[in-house]
């Protein structure tokens, strides 16, 4: 679908990247930059959230009656 796209557009709008003014490289360098520390942050947290409880089980104990509701025991 897109390159039959590509064929209705000029010769020259089909391969040249568009011009953009220096306020808006800095803007879309900037929201780059911002979208991409998020990105970094929010897979950390992602990780953190499945790796902390392993590695903090061994020393972590929960009460008893939480035990037994978690295993169905009520």
């Amino acid at each position: 679908w897109h390159s039959a796209m590509l064929f209705w557009l000029r010769p020259s709008r089909q391969s040249r990247p568009p011009i953009y003014s220096l306020k808006q490289r800095k803007q879309r360098r900037r929201s780059a930059i911002l979208y991409g520390i998020l990105f970094v942050l929010m897979f950390v947290i992602f990780l953190a959230i499945i790796v902390v409880p392993s590695v903090l089980k061994p020393s972590v104990s929960l009460p008893d009656q939480l035990l037994q509701y978690l295993n169905g025991r009520f």
